[in-house]
């Protein structure tokens, strides 16, 4: 009994308690699960007459646990765009906020980042991967609690980070957090309980 509708440029906020179906309807969104009833629904067109890859390629997920591949910066950039060059990869380093990050490296993009990133502190994995969706071309980002594992500072540049490309790429957002500081500039907030939708704040 959700029913819930998001529009293009939107940045929806969803809260609740573990359990009361926040990852689920990110699950739904990539058709990890199919709807036993209902349907989840695209420009007006039901989610499972796509492909899987199709859909996917669409949507760039970013979570607290994002997965980055051993080896360098450059290496994960290319696996989202391998057509991407140097300026477009420098560029999109640049809008995710991460240029003094990148002028303290010695090897710059060809720094080592570790298995999954571990060389990186989250709030950088986290950009890192917001730089992949987006070199990817995704127009719908959906964050699962990118801000469970960083520091107040950290959290607030990621949070001016994604207004900005909200406003410049024309972003719509889906943002899963507990921290309801997190999403106070969100256009709307959605609270959760049980799989069905409590409140609405505006």
């Amino acid at each position: 009994d959700l029913n819930l509708s998001v529009k293009p440029k939107e940045w929806l906020g969803i809260v609740g308690a573990s359990g009361s179906g926040k990852t689920t309807i990110f699950d739904l969104l990539l058709r990890f699960y199919e709807p036993q009833k209902g349907r989840v629904s695209a420009d007006d067109v039901d989610i499972r007459e796509l492909s899987s890859d199709s859909l996917r390629s669409k949507i760039a997920k970013v979570s607290q646990d994002t997965f980055l591949f051993p080896g360098t910066i450059r290496e994960n950039l290319l696996l989202a765009n391998p057509k991407a060059s140097d300026g477009e990869l420098i560029a999109m380093m640049e809008k995710v906020c991460m240029t003094k990050f990148m002028a303290q490296l010695p090897k710059g993009l060809d720094t080592d980042i570790g298995e999954n990133g571990l060389l990186l502190s989250g709030g950088e994995r986290q950009k890192l991967g917001l730089a992949m969706g987006l070199l990817r071309g995704c127009k719908l980002i959906l964050l699962d609690e990118v801000t469970a594992n960083i520091d107040r500072d950290s959290e607030e540049e990621i949070k001016n980070v994604l207004l900005q490309l909200k406003k410049e790429q024309d972003l719509t957002l889906i943002s899963i957090s507990h921290r309801i500081d997190f999403l106070k500039d969100a256009d709307r907030i959605v609270v959760l309980e049980n799989g069905k939708i409590k409140v609405f704040i505006l």
